[in-house]
């Protein structure tokens, strides 16, 4: 998928259109709905809810699929005549105040752009003038009260944090010239406080950065390994701080058992749970009260959700229509999970939507 990429320099040519809100319900969609067919595969998927489910997925562009008046309307992203072609390389996020955020590193020239959807349009600026790796950064985003994104480069060892306050961006050093890998999640929680965590390049564990205040980054080691990770917080919009603390899901490198982390109290707690298959992607949601891990089971090829209830933890299948569950995202409204799926032999794209157990 080699294209010959022109950058613009003034604000680049973008087009998508904005659906009116209706009182339309997640009821009324189906357990797994077709949201498009041939499609020849899918690098990476992300879903969203904000007034109802919102999928982005990529293929040689971003498109946004929308619930809207009881049908799904799908509208093209394209920023500056670029293409996204490695999965991990954007990510998109809603703010408080409903705005959309796109975040993204350009092909073209491997800086970092960001994007924010407003008055039926989409409008761009570059966050930084220095460039990141070809091979491919890891990018991880979140909005509470305002926009933010993490940024890790393999290539230089780093990982960089962007916020914006009153329209202005600003850089943070979080790691320079580790040793790091090739996940990061990043989560915000009250007031200045970010977490991300990251898995160490060198010795393959999962290392968790904190930001206290502006500037004020520390590093904890959890001893723990694997790849593939989410983070979660609990629901910061509740205002409970007693439900916002940090927790990890991680895939073990061997790909066959989950990892849970907590750090409820002053030091790491692990759970571990064998699921006799092998896992792809993994995300770890929160409704505050429980923990949920959605993933996709590579053996079985279908995707499942895993909570825990007391002391025990519970398997439970969300959807399975034959080779599924690559490019699987999810999140979580209310009482029922969302999410999105491609299934390689039917060529399709899913949307799914499971009751919280």
């Amino acid at each position: 998928m080699k294209k010959i990429f022109i950058f613009l320099i003034l604000i680049g040519l973008f087009v998508a259109s904005c659906s009116r809100t209706t009182e339309s319900s997640v009821e009324d969609i189906g357990n797994s709905v077709v949201l498009h067919e041939n499609l020849n595969s899918v690098i990476s998927t992300k879903t969203l809810f904000l007034d109802q489910p919102m999928v982005f997925y990529e293929t040689d562009t971003v498109k946004m699929v929308k619930y809207d008046d009881n049908k799904w309307v799908e509208n093209n992203i394209l920023f500056y005549g670029n293409q996204i072609s490695t999965s991990g390389q954007w990510d998109v996020v809603s703010c408080m105040d409903g705005s959309l955020w796109i975040f993204f590193e350009s092909l073209s020239d491997y800086r970092l752009y960001a994007g924010k959807y407003g008055k039926n349009k989409w409008s761009f600026r570059q966050l930084s003038s220095e460039k990141f790796s070809k091979n491919g950064v890891s990018l991880s985003a979140d909005c509470y009260d305002y926009p933010a994104v993490s940024v890790m480069d393999p290539f230089d060892g780093s990982i960089k944090y962007f916020y914006s306050e009153a329209n202005t961006w600003t850089k943070e050093d979080i790691v320079n010239d580790g040793e790091v890998g090739k996940f990061l999640d990043m989560k915000k929680g009250f007031g200045d406080e970010v977490f991300v965590a990251f898995n160490n390049g060198s010795t393959g564990n999962i290392d968790f950065a904190i930001r206290k205040g502006k500037g004020d980054w520390s590093i904890e080691l959890t001893g723990v390994q694997g790849d593939r990770l989410s983070l979660n917080v609990g629901n910061v919009e509740s205002g409970d701080i007693s439900t916002i603390y940090p927790r990890i899901a991680v895939r073990s490198s061997d790909n066959r058992k989950i990892l849970y982390l907590n750090k409820k109290t002053s030091s790491w707690v692990k759970e571990e749970k064998d699921v006799d298959s092998y896992i792809g992607n993994i995300k770890l949601l929160s409704d505050g009260e429980k923990d949920y891990i959605v993933y996709d089971d590579s053996g079985w090829q279908d995707v499942k959700v895993m909570y825990k209830s007391g002391d025990e933890w519970f398997l439970s299948p969300v959807i399975t229509k034959g080779s599924i569950g690559y490019a699987m995202s999810s999140a979580i409204n209310n009482r029922y999970i969302i999410g999105a799926t491609f299934s390689m032999s039917e060529n399709k794209l899913y949307f799914f939507k499971t009751t919280t157990p």
